[in-house]
Formats: structure tokens, C-alpha cells, sequence
């Protein structure tokens, strides 16, 4: 496993990262297809996360070097803790979770996590549900409403970070949005109180190589990304185009060049079971090739793949309101 550096942390990092998500065998998402309102809220519970195919993923993943490890839902974060309880170099891993129901969407102007008096509840019951003895990395997801209600939001996020970590209840702080783009993420980057940022990358969506990650540069920070296939929509667009005959074809060619920008500290990865994980992992064993280039050169001269390439633009950046 290729070892990268984390910003100016002091942590390195696996190249390849775990997601925590668990899939039914028909593919849906666990938690979000079974009861979509309730897997976002704190309490959360359904045991139907953590057996032993998830078991059997996190090892393997712990055995082949990965030390990056991402969990969205309290059962994923139950179950990832419990996984990681098992096995072996689990001291040295860093897990990353958010707090329940107050990022994104699901709190509106994302009140809560500018309130040290319930942020830190959460942060307390988090690292109680995960059996750690602290957040390795809290993922704060601030969408634009959060500025609009208030003037001074960034330094009381700024100052509750560094409570939590002079608490040590929390090791580093990541950055996100899920629904405001490259804006937001430049604000939040610009206040300097977070060590890394989490984000979405790959073929379908290379915006943040733009200014994202020259400013991660800048500011030393960690660059940890995710949904390298868009959601499949690559694979989709790719295979109505014809510029592939199967999903695999351009998978590992489009994984290759998202770990060809030097920024990218990790690939957080979605992954079923330890035979994908295997796949993936064998895909970024080698540099990506001229043979790599000139695929994905073709992929990107698809109508369709212009199509889709066009709307991931403009969630990434939204008209200003």
C-alpha cells in the first residue's frame, strides 16, 4: 500500500481509505434504503451491520495497509468500532465519523455544530458507540445557510475544534459539503481551522483540481476523497457512449488517475465485500499509463459522458443566491 502524507498533520495515510457503508445483496445502501430518515438520526439502531462479510472487508483492508477508515450512520459506526476492536493495528488506524443530524441538509444553517453544548454531547456519544477512545477525525458538513444566519459561525466552529481537540476528544477536523460546491469549500478551507478535506473526485467530477487543491497545497491540508465512479454515473455514461464494454474497463484507469494528483492524501473507497476490496487495491498497484490516458481521453469525448460531466458542473458550482 502506497503511503501518502496527511497536510501538514504528521500523519500518514494509506492511499487507499474504507468507506463505511454496508450494502443488501441487491445492492441498495444498509440503513438509507431500509428507513431514510431515520439512519440520519443520533440512536439509530440495526443490527443488520457488522457480520461477517464486513468482518472479513476490514481485515483485509487493516492487512493490506489501509489505515483511512470512514463511517457515516450509527450503525456503521457501531459496527466499524467493533470491526476495528478485533483486529490487529487497530491503535494505529484513523477513523472518521460526523456528528448525527446536525451537518448537511439535515440541520438547517447547521446550528448544532456551532454549539459547543451540543456538539459535544454528540462527539462524547459518538466515541462511546464507536468503543474508541477518541474521534480520529470529525467530518464537519456546513452547507451555505450557515453563513447566511450567522456573521461570525466559522470562529465559533473555529473555537469549538479547538476545544475539542485541547479535550482530546477529537484528533483532527475535516471540512465537507454535500450540497453548496466549490464556494463553501473554499470559505471553510480559507478560515484555517480544519486539517483536512473531504470531498468528491474522480473523472466525472475534476473540478476541485481547479482551486480546491491548490489551496490544500497552500494551506497544508489533507485531501480525502471519495466516489471515484460518481455513484456508477461514470460507468452509465461511459458504457451508453461505447467507449467501454464493461464497468471494469474503466475502473481502474479512472482510480489510477485520481491517485496520480499528488494532493490526494487518500481514496476512500465503497466497497461490498474483501473480493472488491482485492480489485480495487490490485488496480492502484501500478502508476497510471499512457494506455490509461488515452482511454480515458476517449470516455471524455462521449456525448453522454459531456452530458453528465455538465451536471456534476453545476452542483459543484451552484449560481450564487
Amino acid at each position: 500500500m502506497e503511503i501518502r502524507e496527511l497536510g501538514k498533520t504528521g500523519i500518514r495515510v494509506s492511499a487507499l481509505g474504507l468507506g463505511g457503508h454496508e450494502f443488501h445483496p441487491d445492492g441498495r445502501l444498509k440503513g438509507f434504503s431500509d428507513d431514510s430518515k431515520a439512519a440520519v438520526l443520533p440512536g439509530y439502531v440495526n443490527n443488520d451491520f457488522g457480520g461477517p462479510t464486513r468482518q472479513a472487508l476490514v481485515q483485509r483492508a487493516i492487512e493490506a495497509g489501509v489505515n483511512y477508515f470512514d463511517a457515516t450512520m450509527d450503525p456503521e459506526v457501531k459496527a466499524l468500532g467493533e470491526c476495528l476492536s478485533r483486529s490487529a493495528g487497530k491503535a494505529s488506524v484513523l477513523m472518521q465519523c460526523r456528528p448525527q443530524a446536525m451537518c448537511y441538509h439535515y440541520d438547517a444553517g447547521n446550528k448544532s455544530l456551532a454549539d459547543l453544548s451540543r456538539l459535544e454531547p454528540e462527539v462524547r456519544r459518538l466515541i462511546a458507540l464507536s468503543g474508541r477512545s477518541k474521534i480520529d477525525v470529525l467530518n464537519f458538513g456546513i452547507e451555505a445557510g450557515a453563513f447566511a444566519s450567522d456573521l461570525d459561525y466559522l470562529k465559533k466552529i473555529a473555537r469549538n475544534i479547538q476545544t475539542l481537540k485541547e479535550k482530546k476528544l477529537i484528533r483532527l477536523a475535516a471540512c465537507d459539503s454535500l450540497r453548496s460546491g466549490e464556494s463553501v469549500y473554499l470559505r471553510l478551507m480559507e478560515s484555517r481551522c480544519f486539517d483536512i478535506v473531504w470531498l468528491n473526485f474522480g473523472p466525472l467530477c475534476p473540478f476541485p483540481a481547479h482551486r480546491i487543491f491548490p489551496l490544500a497545497e497552500e494551506l497544508e491540508m489533507g485531501v480525502a476523497v471519495r466516489e471515484a465512479f460518481s455513484k456508477g454515473n461514470l460507468f452509465r455514461a461511459a458504457l451508453a457512449d461505447g467507449t467501454i464494454q464493461s464497468p471494469s474497463d474503466i475502473a481502474g484507469p479512472a482510480l489510477r488517475w485520481i491517485l496520480s494528483h499528488v494532493e490526494v492524501s487518500t481514496l476512500v473507497m465503497g466497497v461490498k465485500n474483501a473480493t472488491e476490496f482485492d480489485l480495487n487495491f490490485a488496480a492502484v498497484s501500478h502508476e497510471l499509463t499512457e494506455q490509461d490516458i488515452e482511454l480515458l481521453d476517449r470516455v471524455r469525448a462521449g456525448p453522454a459522458f459531456n452530458a453528465a460531466l455538465n451536471e456534476q458542473e453545476k452542483a459543484f458550482r451552484p449560481p450564487e443566491t
